[in-house]
């Protein structure tokens, strides 16, 4: 019984009138057209995901720059700040002063008088 409706079917695809051959080449241009957008449509979709890779390393390298960044800037406030610069003065033979700094003035007649 399959066999005798496999055979129907086959004999029935074969009456099919799918037009004639005038028809089916005036169709290519647009089978044609639709091959061409599905080529743009698959090569629009790997340029996508290639720039998305290139935005995904650029945003890793820009965080690890932030976080460079941060920690360099960490360490050049700590080193500025005063206590750290006397140490690092201390290292090369100078004191920090104990007095407050005086004004010299030069006069006319070529004295140099200190003010306070």
């Amino acid at each position: 019984m399959l066999k005798k409706a496999a055979g129907t079917i086959l004999t029935q695809m074969e009456n099919i009138d799918f037009g004639n051959r005038q028809w089916l080449s005036s169709q290519m241009g647009f089978v044609l057209f639709i091959s061409i957008l599905g080529l743009i449509y698959i090569a629009n979709a790997r340029v996508a995901e290639k720039t998305m890779s290139e935005i995904k390393v650029a945003q890793q390298t820009l965080q690890e720059l932030r976080w460079e960044y941060l920690t360099n800037k960490s360490q050049l406030m700590y080193g500025t700040k005063q206590k750290e610069i006397v140490k690092i003065a201390r290292d090369y033979g100078l004191k920090e002063m104990t007095t407050s700094p005086m004004k010299m003035v030069i006069n006319d007649h070529n004295k140099v008088e200190q003010e306070p």
